[in-house]
Order: structure tokens, then sequence, then C-alpha cells
């Protein structure tokens, strides 16, 4: 998966952090979760 976002925005950072905890924890937020090893950074 790649993601690329810039934004300003702390919530929606706030958000993604969200959902790293929660793929960390093996648990949903809103539904949903994010592995950070699934996404690659460039």
């Amino acid at each position: 998966m790649t993601v690329m976002l810039a934004t300003h925005s702390p919530y929606i950072i706030n958000h993604l952090n969200l959902l790293i905890l929660a793929g960390r924890k093996g648990i949903l937020e809103d539904n949903a979760s994010l592995l950070l090893n699934d996404v690659r950074c460039v």
C-alpha cells in the first residue's frame, strides 16, 4: 500500500496514529486499522 499525504492538519495525523496503534494491537478503530509494515514511506 502506498499512502501520499501532505497536510498541516493535526486531526488527520492524529487519526493516522490511532489507525497505526490499532493495527499494532490487532483491534479496529472506526472499523479500520493500518499496519505500518504495509505502508512504504517515500
